[in-house]
């Protein structure tokens, strides 16, 4: 009686650890989902339908285009009492 408990119970163990290393091969092999980028969610929209050429084009031009990245000026450069200036001088205050 004890060996037919045993030989079941290494049944169960075998099968059950063949299932988990299945399950995990094929997890590893499944690609991970990622988060898209703002030019793939463009395209996506575009190739959809939801967009047209020229919007696309256009959008896609100012998503990679350098001149929207803002860029802090020199106070020197920007004329005197300039709202502009003053928010550019101002430095973080310390916490």
């Amino acid at each position: 009686m004890l060996e037919l408990i045993l030989i079941v119970g290494i049944a169960i163990m075998c099968t059950a650890w063949y299932a988990q290393h299945r399950w995990r091969k094929r997890a590893r092999a499944m690609p991970r989902a990622r988060p898209l980028t703002g030019l793939e969610v463009l395209a996506l929209r575009y190739a959809q339908g939801e967009i047209d050429r020229r919007e696309y084009l256009e959008k896609k031009s100012g998503t990679s285009s350098p001149e929207r990245v803002f860029r802090r000026v020199p106070s020197d450069s920007l004329p005197e009492k300039s709202p502009r200036t003053c928010a550019l001088e101002r430095e973080p205050s310390p916490r």
